[in-house]
C-alpha cells in the first residue's frame, strides 16, 4: 500500500495541454481510496457516493495491494452488463458461424436467440445469458481453454475473466 502515491485522473491533463512545461504529476494526484478485500459491495457502493470516489484500491488483511474495482463494476455486478462507448457496438453479432456445425458465441448472447439459433433447449428462468446460464451450470467461471461436454454440444471456453465468460466455442454433436 505505500507504494501507490495516489490516483491520477486523465481528465486533469487537459488544463496542461497547451503548457506542458507546467505540468507537475505529483501535484495532481488524488488521495487513493482504499478498501478491504472482504467488504461488502452494498457498503462500498454506498461509501463511494458519499466520498465522491468512482474508483477504489482493494487491499488484503495484510495491506496488499489484490485489484481495483470501480462503480460501474459494482452497478454490473447488481444490474448487469451495462454497455458505454468502450463496449463492442450494439448490434455486433453475438453468434458467428465458423464452420458447419461450429460456432462462436459471446457470453452474453441472449439465451432464447442462442437456442434459436443452435436449436438447442437451455432453459433457466433465472438466467439470460449463455454465459451466465454456463456459470451456473457449473457453479464457477470456467477457464481458457477448458472444454465442457454439455448435452448435445461441445464447449471450449475462448476468453474469460474474474468476473465473466467472454467468448465461447461451440460444437454441435452429430
Amino acid at each position: 500500500m505505500s507504494d501507490i502515491l495516489g490516483v491520477f485522473h486523465s481528465k486533469d491533463l487537459i488544463q496542461h495541454l497547451g503548457k506542458p512545461d507546467e505540468f507537475n504529476l505529483k501535484e495532481l494526484l488524488r488521495q487513493a481510496y482504499f478498501v478491504p478485500d472482504i467488504k461488502h459491495l452494498d457498503g462500498l457502493m454506498y461509501e463511494m457516493r458519499i466520498h465522491q470516489n468512482h474508483m477504489a484500491i482493494v487491499v488484503d488483511e495484510f495491506t496488499n495491494v489484490v485489484g481495483l474495482i470501480t462503480l460501474e463494476m459494482i452497478v454490473e455486478q447488481i444490474l448487469g452488463e451495462i454497455e458505454d462507448e468502450h463496449d463492442s457496438v450494439e448490434g455486433e453479432r453475438t453468434i458467428l458461424l465458423v464452420t458447419p456445425g461450429t460456432y462462436r458465441v459471446k457470453g452474453q448472447c441472449n439465451l432464447d436467440k442462442f437456442n434459436t439459433s443452435l436449436k438447442l433447449n437451455w432453459e433457466d428462468n433465472s438466467i439470460e445469458t449463455v454465459g451466465g446460464f454456463l456459470i451456473k451450470f457449473l457453479g464457477r467461471i470456467p477457464s481458457v481453454g477448458e472444454i465442457l461436454d454439455f448435452e448435445k454440444v461441445k464447449i471450449e471456453v475462448i476468453s474469460s475473466d474474474s468476473r465473466k465468460i467472454n467468448l465461447l466455442l461451440i460444437t454441435l454433436k452429430q
